[in-house]
């Protein structure tokens, strides 16, 4: 991985007008059911969203393959576009930092997240992911 060019992260207001945006807006005909899930690159956190986890693996194997990733988990949502959209918007809102880099895949990556190291991210991750999926479904 390289070193990250600039913090991509928003301002809290910024986030806050953009999750209420979300949050009023009427779910896609093309938001379809998935899973969201979360990995560990380094000291880097990604949470994105498939429906097919095995399938996910083997493309991020390939497209940016990384010796230290560890996948932590994945949880289903019947509404997997809007979930993920707010997922990243919280995580954005709890994390250190959004790195925006071009990786050794050549690749720009800007939906990771520096949560600072603690070793406890991951379930702090999987918790907020547990969170937005109980919202979106009250919610829709």
């Amino acid at each position: 991985m390289s070193f990250p060019a600039c913090d991509a992260r928003r301002s809290e207001a910024a986030l806050e007008d953009l999750w209420e945006i979300a949050a009023r807006k009427k779910l896609s005909s093309a938001d379809a059911p998935g899973l969201i899930y979360v990995f560990r690159d380094e000291e880097l956190w990604k949470a994105g969203r498939t429906n097919n986890v095995k399938r996910r693996i083997r493309e991020w194997e390939r497209d940016c393959p990384a010796f230290d990733r560890e996948w932590i988990g994945w949880r289903w949502t019947p509404y997997a576009n809007r979930t993920e959209y707010l997922v990243h918007l919280a995580l954005e809102r709890i994390c250190v930092g959004r790195p925006r880099f071009q990786c050794n895949c050549g690749r720009v990556h800007v939906e990771k997240f520096d949560f600072g190291g603690a070793s406890t991210s991951g379930e702090l991750i999987l918790s907020v992911i547990e969170m937005v999926i109980d919202f979106v479904l009250s919610k829709y």
